[in-house]
């Protein structure tokens, strides 16, 4: 099983990698092409292909996105009213045969930022690395976390401060550092799945999504693990015998609920878990069009905020955007992409603060791609 997926993942990175270098760097602008000017929501303006951005919002209003060149991780910022920082080159990898991709970020309570992602080839064997920055020095020199092939890594805060990482090497894995900065070992968790998300509560209670495989099709699969407890035996999530359920998305309510997205066909389902444990039966966007792909789920007391990826006929490969308010009620489908080029939206590509959902994602239209950033006012 393990290495059907393997081979999914790792093919899509591969056809990806294959395009970017095909492209052309023209910077030309993508709001009139009268070049002399850049859509004001171009973060990363390198020239280069920049793909796969992760986003936080710390305690200060500030903006931080991570992306990978397909070589390094990169790192811009943006303070409240202000503009993005130059990109900063975090890894600088030395050689190509390590390429460094699939960052994931989050943000402790001191506003210092924690950075995962998956470095190496896939001749070779990858690792998954860790680098901190606190809000006055530089980024950490990245240190190794996991101690076998890993990928796909996620990482999340607790209320105190630890950092929780899980990833896909053979099978899930997971492990947490102190505040101390203490790695603690590494845990074998029995979940397959390639596509992982995590996400943790204050108390230091993880909580941990997957698509996997059984009976010839992709499920979702979630499991959980109270601080300082065991891992809950992985529970099947969707329900649809017949049709592939990828890349699963989560989020917490301050409630303990849990809200998991994830497409399914032409479909993007989601479904909630109460705080007693009980799963409510799954649902769906209404009036998608298209083909899905990738979501991520973002939940406050007024509502649930979802982001997808969509392919039509009509537009090609743009951003989507809806709610589900605490009355019901749906808000229209947004395009927020709107661009010629393709848009694709990453894990990790929405974050929400203080009524606020900051939302990034690559897109090709100056004629290679770019991290694109924009903010919905959901209050």
């Amino acid at each position: 099983m393990k290495t059907k997926i393997i081979r999914r993942v790792k093919l899509l990175i591969s056809i990806l990698f294959i395009s970017l270098v095909s492209c052309s760097c023209d910077k030309s602008p993508t709001d009139d092409g009268n070049n002399n000017h850049y859509d004001p929501r171009n973060v990363s303006r390198r020239g280069g292909n920049d793909i796969v951005p992760s986003i936080v919002v710390d305690n200060m209003g500030v903006v931080h996105i991570v992306w990978s060149d397909y070589l390094d991780i990169w790192y811009s910022y943006k303070t409240p009213g202000g503009e993005w920082s130059e990109p900063e080159n975090v890894t600088n990898t030395p050689s190509p045969e390590k390429e460094s991709n699939t960052p994931a970020i989050a943000v402790d309570n001191l506003n210092n930022l924690h950075l995962v992602w998956r470095e190496g080839d896939f001749s070779i064997p990858t690792f998954i690395y860790y680098s901190m920055k606190s809000p006055d020095s530089s980024w950490t020199t990245p240190i190794k976390v996991s101690e076998e092939d890993g990928d796909i890594p996620s990482i999340g805060v607790d209320g105190v401060d630890n950092v929780h990482v899980v990833w896909w090497g053979l099978g899930v894995e997971y492990r947490m550092k102190t505040p101390g900065g203490v790695w603690g070992t590494i845990e074998k968790v029995d979940m397959g799945g390639a596509n992982l998300s995590m996400a943790v509560s204050g108390n230091g209670t993880i909580h941990v999504v997957a698509d996997g495989g059984g009976g010839g099709f992709v499920r979702i699969y979630y499991t959980m693990k109270p601080f300082g407890g065991s891992w809950t035996e992985a529970a099947r999530i969707s329900e649809n015998s017949t049709v592939d359920a990828y890349y699963p998305e989560i989020a917490l309510r301050e409630d303990s609920s849990v809200y998991v997205s994830w497409k399914e066909g032409t479909q993007v389902r989601f479904r909630i878990r109460n705080p007693d444990g009980t799963w409510i039966e799954i649902d769906s966007i209404p009036d998608v069009e298209g083909f899905p792909s990738g979501s991520t789920v973002d939940v406050d007391d007024k509502g649930i905020y979802f982001v997808w990826e969509v392919y039509t006929e009509e537009h090609g490969y743009e951003i989507y955007y809806s709610a589900r308010y605490s009355d019901d009620s749906w808000s229209d489908l947004s395009n927020i992409s709107g661009t010629p080029g393709a848009s694709f939206f990453n894990r990790h590509g929405s974050f929400l603060k203080d009524g606020l959902l900051h939302i990034t994602w690559q897109d090709e239209t100056p004629g290679n791609w770019e991290i694109f950033y924009t903010v919905i006012d959901t209050r």
